[in-house]
Protein backbone atom coordinates (compact mmCIF):
# COMPACT_ATOMS: atom_id res chain seq x y z
CA UNK A 1 0.00 0.00 0.00
CA UNK A 2 1.14 3.24 -1.35
CA UNK A 3 1.18 6.48 1.00
CA UNK A 4 -0.88 9.43 -0.71
CA UNK A 5 1.28 12.39 -1.29
CA UNK A 6 1.48 15.05 0.79
CA UNK A 7 -0.45 18.61 -1.14
CA UNK A 8 2.42 20.94 -1.52
CA UNK A 9 2.76 23.62 1.52
CA UNK A 10 0.80 26.96 1.80
CA UNK A 11 2.57 29.57 0.48
CA UNK A 12 2.83 33.05 3.26
CA UNK A 13 4.76 36.32 1.64
CA UNK A 14 4.88 39.37 3.73
CA UNK A 15 4.36 42.16 1.91
CA UNK A 16 4.76 46.24 1.95
CA UNK A 17 1.13 47.91 1.65
CA UNK A 18 -0.37 51.50 2.05
CA UNK A 19 0.52 53.54 4.97
CA UNK A 20 3.92 52.13 6.10
CA UNK A 21 1.69 48.52 7.03
CA UNK A 22 2.20 45.72 6.59
CA UNK A 23 -0.21 42.60 5.04
CA UNK A 24 0.94 38.62 4.26
CA UNK A 25 -0.16 36.91 1.11
CA UNK A 26 -1.52 33.18 1.87
CA UNK A 27 -1.95 31.11 -1.72
CA UNK A 28 -3.49 27.78 -0.58
CA UNK A 29 -2.73 24.62 -3.17
CA UNK A 30 -5.30 24.86 -5.86
CA UNK A 31 -6.94 28.31 -4.49
CA UNK A 32 -6.39 31.54 -4.92
CA UNK A 33 -4.08 34.60 -3.34
CA UNK A 34 -5.42 36.45 -0.85
CA UNK A 35 -4.03 39.03 1.57
CA UNK A 36 -4.42 39.13 5.46
CA UNK A 37 -4.24 43.04 6.32
CA UNK A 38 -3.64 45.09 9.64
CA UNK A 39 0.02 44.57 10.89
CA UNK A 40 1.51 47.40 12.13
CA UNK A 41 5.08 46.25 11.59
CA UNK A 42 6.79 43.62 9.48
CA UNK A 43 7.71 41.61 12.69
CA UNK A 44 4.19 41.79 13.40
CA UNK A 45 3.02 40.03 10.15
CA UNK A 46 6.19 37.62 10.61
CA UNK A 47 5.44 36.50 14.20
CA UNK A 48 1.78 36.13 12.49
CA UNK A 49 2.96 33.51 9.54
CA UNK A 50 5.07 31.76 12.01
CA UNK A 51 1.75 30.92 14.12
CA UNK A 52 0.08 29.58 11.27
CA UNK A 53 2.99 27.43 10.46
CA UNK A 54 2.92 25.98 13.91
CA UNK A 55 -0.54 25.94 15.16
CA UNK A 56 -2.52 24.40 12.13
CA UNK A 57 -1.49 20.46 11.65
CA UNK A 58 -3.24 20.61 8.27
CA UNK A 59 -1.83 24.23 6.74
CA UNK A 60 -3.39 23.48 3.79
CA UNK A 61 -6.93 23.74 6.08
CA UNK A 62 -5.88 26.81 7.73
CA UNK A 63 -5.01 28.52 5.08
CA UNK A 64 -8.76 27.83 3.56
CA UNK A 65 -10.07 29.13 6.35
CA UNK A 66 -8.37 32.54 6.59
CA UNK A 67 -9.86 32.87 2.79
CA UNK A 68 -13.25 32.19 4.02
CA UNK A 69 -12.86 34.98 6.93
CA UNK A 70 -11.45 37.59 4.40
CA UNK A 71 -9.39 39.96 5.13
CA UNK A 72 -7.54 40.95 9.44
CA UNK A 73 -8.27 44.32 10.07
CA UNK A 74 -6.40 45.13 13.50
Amino acid sequence: MSKAAKPPPTIYRTVAIENGRYGVEVTPPGAGTTTVHGFMTQADADAWVNSQRKSAPDRTERAKSVLDQGTRDD
